[in-house]
């Protein structure tokens, strides 16, 4: 849904193959099962770094710094720093944000474990949170509090794919000596394997290509007789579906869907409709065909 990525909210997105060209284009092939307005983002990614906005307090308020490219930003960590050595770390020593934002790419297929390291014990962390999306899934939510181990969230993955990957972190108070202890970072291990850094090799910086995004309306697919519903059209009715009287008129009223479950919201679509009775005198089944717009 429109502006879902950049908020946050949950809700994977469908993704794309793309194919290069090599005349300067690219062709782009994907398949959607919603139907109604979706949005359509298209970037060019750059491989090694994700962005970082710094921000002085904790409530990412006052941004004070964005860095993108920087040693440091080749990985999502942070090391010991000073007030001074902001490069490295934080701009500020009492309360800071920081928002972490760009692509990661799989390996391999696989189900991903994402974890937040800390390095150091949890009462030396007690003034930490975190948050983490990976393919607009809300998969690590410890925003109020933090647990005494590290947080992690799970995911399933595919190599073919890249996906949007988004990390909030604040430190609420507490740095004293003009220095503060935060080493936290990033790190993944897929189904089967062991936790390891997520390096430059699979990290890139996206930029918006133009006009970027899209809205696209995706009209819903054919009628599908199993996913369409029929219900009487008054209570008073009774079982109109099920049982009928002679000479009583019945009833009911049918709701087009498409396979995926998408209403088809236009008129035009024919129903053949198949009632069979019992003849109460001599209980032989008659078959009944209509077919009504």
């Amino acid at each position: 849904p429109p502006g879902s990525i950049e908020q946050g909210s949950d809700g994977r997105a469908v993704h794309g193959v793309v194919v290069d060209n090599t005349d300067s284009s690219y062709s782009v092939e994907y398949t959607t099962y919603k139907s109604g307005v979706n949005t359509l983002y298209a970037a060019l990614l750059v491989r090694g770094v994700v962005t970082a906005t710094y921000y002085d307090n904790s409530n990412f308020e006052v941004p004070v710094k964005y860095a993108e490219g920087t040693t440091n930003l080749q990985k999502v960590q942070f090391a010991s720093s000073t007030v001074s050595d902001n490069d490295n770390s934080v701009p500020t020593v009492e309360g800071f944000s920081v928002r972490f934002a760009g692509f990661v790419a799989p390996t391999k297929d696989s189900t991903y474990q994402f974890q937040w390291t800390r390095g150091l014990a949890a009462s030396t962390n007690a003034q930490d949170r975190v948050r983490l999306w990976v393919d607009n899934s809300l998969i690590i939510d410890q925003w109020s509090s933090l647990a005494a181990t590290d947080p992690s969230g799970n995911i399933e993955l595919r190599s073919a794919y890249y996906y949007d990957t988004k990390l909030d972190y604040k430190w609420v108070t507490g740095c004293t000596s003009g220095s503060c202890p935060a080493t936290a970072k990033l790190q993944w291990k897929p189904s089967g394997g062991s936790a390891a850094d997520i390096t430059s090799a699979n990290l890139y910086r996206g930029y918006d290509v133009m006009d970027s995004p899209f809205n696209v309306d995706v009209k819903p697919a054919g009628t599908c007789a199993a996913k369409s519903i029929a219900i009487p059209n008054q209570a008073s009715a009774g079982h109109s579906l099920e049982l009928s009287t002679a000479g009583l008129q019945s009833e009911f009223t049918i709701t087009a869907k498409d396979l995926y479950g998408n209403l088809r919201l236009q008129g035009g679509d024919n129903f053949k409709v198949r009632l069979t009775g019992v003849d109460s005198t001599s209980g032989l089944v008659q078959d009944m065909s209509s077919t009504n717009p």
